[in-house]
């Protein structure tokens, strides 16, 4: 009699195997005069679907002097092999949609692949994240969705979405200011939020560091505004820094041509001018300023009496 037996789908047949019945005088196998084996054989090979096949035994070469031999068939099980069926890992960024999902199999025979098995349909992919989600990992869930298989146990592994940080942009605004003032309050503009946030809505916390080399007594020129993270903090954005201008202009000195008086007849005094306006505690001196303004009036020793302008000029 041909051994029942079974295997997995796409794997080889296994060594069939008999048993022996219907010895006399106590004997068996081993001592009944019985040499040679069977042949068993099947119909099912390694492409063969899952389902129950005939054990066909016959006579092969066995012989017996005192033996006659009847075949009883036997029955090989071809079960289902295990597929695993696994959702890709994928990153995206905060607040972006969701990239497509895909999956992987694995665990075929004979050199099959999910065009040439059985397998038909697709599984189901889904996840809990979306654009409002905050940066962490999330399970891709993988379910069988509408895959079947005839030949195919279908196993699935979840995969992870990996929801990274954004990048918001952080530009020092340009500022202007008159030489010898203090500087101004530095201000930073913030781009590239996401989901409509801005600073207020988002989990931004703290302020960029905002820091110049120039000071009341620079002179005038560009100065860099630096840009740098100071106390902010994010849980879903990272910072870029983009650098701004101190743009320090001139002072205005006021020049006033000082009042002069003097009699019909003579020259005119020596004029001169009063200065007003100096920073940082300067005065004609020490200011760096240097020449004379020019001071003209249109009247001579044959000017008639009255009040003529001092003209003042640079």
């Amino acid at each position: 009699r041909a051994l029942d037996t079974s295997r997995l789908c796409g794997d080889p047949n296994p060594v069939f195997l008999a048993s022996f019945n219907g010895f006399k005088n106590n004997q068996h196998l081993g001592n009944s005069g019985v040499n040679g084996t069977p042949f068993l054989s099947t119909t099912a090979n390694e492409l063969s679907d899952v389902g129950t096949y005939t054990i066909t035994a016959a006579k092969g070469d066995l012989t017996a002097t005192n033996y006659d031999f009847q075949y009883t068939t036997g029955t090989l099980a071809v079960g289902k092999t295990t597929v695993i069926v696994r959702a890709d890992d994928k990153t995206r960024i905060y607040g972006d949609a969701n990239p497509a999902f895909t999956y992987t199999y694995s665990g075929f025979k004979n050199s099959q692949n999910f065009n040439t098995s059985d397998i038909q349909g697709e599984p189901s992919l889904t996840t809990l994240a979306n654009e409002l989600s905050s940066v962490a990992n999330y399970a891709i869930s993988i379910t069988q969705g509408t895959l079947t298989s005839s030949n195919y146990d279908l196993k699935f592994s979840d995969g992870n979405l990996a929801v990274t940080k954004a990048m918001i942009s952080v530009s020092a605004d340009n500022k202007d200011r008159i030489y010898g003032d203090a500087n101004p309050a530095f201000t930073a503009t913030f781009s590239g939020w996401k989901n409509g946030q801005d600073i207020e809505s988002s989990d931004v916390t703290g302020t960029p560091g905002l820091t110049t080399t120039a000071n009341a007594l620079s002179d005038v020129g560009p100065y860099t505004i630096n840009a740098a993270v100071g106390t902010l903090l994010s849980g879903n954005y990272n910072f870029q820094f983009t650098n701004g201008t101190l743009t320090i202009g001139k002072a205005m000195i006021t020049v006033r041509a000082d009042n002069k008086s003097r009699s019909y007849g003579d020259a005119n005094p020596a004029f001169t001018a009063t200065y007003n306006g100096w920073k940082n505690g300067h005065n004609f001196g020490t200011s760096g300023v240097t020449g004379a303004p020019s001071l003209i009036t249109d009247a001579n020793e044959a000017s008639d009496v009255g009040s003529y302008s001092i003209n003042a000029s640079v």
